[in-house]
């Protein structure tokens, strides 16, 4: 959040996706004070998804419905940075990929930025 807050004072816009979170997540508050700059989106249950090795199919489609709507917002020309919150955390549990993040990566648009985190 405040790489977005930060990016904001330059008048940037941010989308953020956030894997394996739900509706219930403290920032978010803060972000719709400030929707015209960051765009959030959650794509996880409430209060966060509790994966488990295999994944169960939900969690799987919730996993891939939401990295489908980051490549459009990736595309969609709206704006200059994209971070996908936790995606690596998704990679780990096979929610999504390894191919599908690297696919994302080599056709992102120039002038983009795109970030990819885990949770720590």
């Amino acid at each position: 959040m405040g790489l977005a807050f930060r990016a904001m004072e330059r008048e940037l816009k941010t989308y953020m996706g956030q894997f394996i979170k739900g509706q219930y997540y403290g920032k978010l508050k803060s972000a719709e004070m400030v929707g015209t700059y960051i765009t959030i989106e959650q794509y996880g249950k409430d209060p966060f998804t509790h994966v488990v090795n295999p994944p169960h199919s939900e969690d799987i489609k919730m996993a891939q419905d939401g990295l489908e709507k980051a490549r459009t917002a990736m595309y969609s020309g709206k704006y200059d940075i994209i971070i996908l919150d936790e995606i690596n955390t998704a990679n780990y549990f096979n929610l999504i990929s390894t191919e599908e993040i690297l696919d994302l990566i080599k056709n992102k648009p120039e002038g983009i930025e795109l970030i990819l985190t885990a949770v720590t």
